[in-house]
């Protein structure tokens, strides 16, 4: 059994409290995975992710007090090492360009949830080994 195990540290920001349930049922069936913790409002996931450390945040684009844009801004100016990756229910050309170029790491669709949120974990996992390597 391999003790350096990498698991990603997953922080799920969304005013939906459904979707953050629905979110965290389906990671929690991943080995490589851990949610640290979840966050309903801008302010509440800025604060969550100094305390969790989180490696990955998964945060909606629209938020009852801020957009997911400004506040990936803020998590990026604290917590330049961590991964953001902004989600929507709208067609994602538009935000993709927007996320992609205000310090978000990707863009998932919430219609293509499981699948993207499969990649996603692939990709960040690959990425760690590679840093930790």
């Amino acid at each position: 059994m391999n003790k350096n195990i990498i698991k990603l540290r997953i922080l799920i920001v969304d005013d939906i409290d459904m979707m953050r349930v629905l979110v965290t049922q389906y990671l929690i069936k991943n080995d490589d995975v851990v949610i640290v913790g979840e966050a309903c409002d801008g302010e509440e996931a800025l604060k969550k992710a100094q305390e969790c450390s989180p490696d990955v945040i998964l945060m909606d684009m629209s938020l009852p007090d801020t957009s997911g844009v400004a506040i990936a801004r803020k998590i990026k100016a604290i917590l330049p090492k961590v991964c953001i990756y902004l989600c929507s229910a709208y067609p994602v050309d538009e935000y993709r360009e927007l996320g992609m170029n205000s310090f978000a790491d990707g863009f998932i669709q919430k219609s293509s949830l499981k699948l993207e949120l499969l990649s996603m974990i692939k990709k960040e996992l690959c990425r760690r080994k590679i840093v930790n390597t």
